[in-house]
């Protein structure tokens, strides 16, 4: 039998009956032919240095051919995508807040027709239970919901309505920052301009529906216990103009970030207020210590200068034992003196001013104060030498 040739490996070269078999139509391509062409034919085994430079040749090749292939894949791929251009990304941005700007204004206008012309809006639906002002909720947008209390068995006779809402399946809840008005729950009141009959007794309230919702949920209750939630299942309403479901999930991490920031920015927030707070507590008790303080140095004052006297004389013979003498020295100081009734004063005064009465002291002035100690109990004991 012939040998195998090195081609083939391990696979058995074709039979020389398939050369018969095979026409030109059954060929796609020339390689394809040139490669039945040889394995057709009978090769004899190269030499042992010829082999060698075939395999390195071959592998050669292959090595070239291969990042050629992986190039011409990728411009392939490259170009079976194309990229769109950022303007043209920028225009349809463009486009679609102009379509959702469009979407708001028409929802903002047939809310504040519904205010003014409920009639029209309930017209044909005076049983339905819950209507929406729009239809379809816009994302961004004011909403109005008109709520037919005869409809609902649980609120039919309740004398307060209450609106629960929120949005995208109650995680999304109305800012904080919003008025009352607007704010969860929402008190809804008769609609004026619907007539009342059996089965006809409309109550409203609008609210605002925020820019990244994808739905409206809301519940109604009059605040004692008694419910409105559709069965259990709660009224849902998809939004229009806002976020997708899949962008909504998508940004699940963002949101957790915001809400984190937002919890450390009230936490430092309140940590200010309440050391403020502290502060002018402080200040207040201090203030108010130093005012209790000044009123007891006032009426301590008055309570000494109440009980003050000018003259004190002996029970018995009505000789003076102590007088005050308003002093006035040369060089312009004052004082006063206590003295018994013998007594004198070298720096005193004239006798006409030494017999008026005493003037009070006053703050900064000078005071002299002589004592005949022989006048009272402290003669007994002797004066020191010195």
């Amino acid at each position: 039998s012939p040998p195998r040739p090195p081609s083939a490996g391990r696979f058995e070269p074709p039979p020389p009956a398939l050369s018969l078999r095979r026409t030109p139509g059954r060929t796609t391509n020339t390689a394809q032919a040139a490669l039945l062409d040889a394995r057709e034919q009978p090769q004899q085994p190269p030499q042992q240095g010829q082999q060698q430079g075939q395999s390195h040749s071959a592998a050669a090749a292959e090595t070239t051919a291969t990042p050629s292939s992986s190039s011409s894949s990728s411009a392939a791929a490259s170009a079976a995508v194309p990229e769109v251009p950022q303007q043209q990304q920028q225009a349809e941005q463009e486009q679609q807040e102009k379509e959702r700007a469009a979407l708001r204004a028409a929802a903002a206008a047939a809310v504040a027709a519904s205010e003014v012309t409920p009639g029209s809006v309930v017209a044909g639906r005076e049983h339905w239970m819950v209507i929406t002002v729009p239809e379809q909720p816009v994302a961004g947008a004011p909403l109005r919901v008109l709520f037919n209390r005869q409809q609902s068995e649980k609120l039919r006779q309740r004398p307060h309505i209450l609106l629960q809402y929120g949005f995208n399946h109650w995680e999304l809840q109305p800012p904080a920052s919003e008025p009352s008005a607007s704010a969860s729950p929402a008190q809804l009141a008769p609609v004026e301009g619907v007539p009342r009959g059996e089965g006809v007794d409309f109550w409203g309230a609008t609210v605002q529906v925020p820019p990244d919702s994808y739905e409206v949920n809301f519940i109604l209750h009059d605040g004692a216990g008694a419910y409105e939630n559709n069965s259990g299942l709660d009224f849902t309403f998809p939004a229009a103009g806002g976020l997708t479901y899949e962008a909504w999930v998508d940004s699940a991490a963002e949101r957790a970030v915001a809400r984190e920031l937002a919890r450390r920015e009230a936490e430092a927030r309140a940590a200010e207020e309440a050391r403020v707070r502290a502060h002018q507590t402080m200040l207040a008790e201090a203030e108010e210590w130093g005012r209790r303080q000044a009123e007891e140095l006032r009426a301590n004052l008055t309570t000494l200068q109440s009980g003050a006297t000018t003259r004190l004389t002996r029970p018995d013979t009505g000789a003076t034992v102590f007088r005050v003498l308003s002093l006035t020295s040369s060089g312009g100081s004052s004082g006063s003196s206590s003295s018994g009734s013998t007594a004198t004063a070298t720096t005193a005064a004239p006798s006409a001013s030494a017999a008026g009465p005493p003037a009070p002291p006053r703050a900064g002035e000078r005071l002299l104060l002589q004592y005949n100690r022989k006048a009272g109990p402290m003669g007994r004991f002797p004066v020191p030498a010195g």
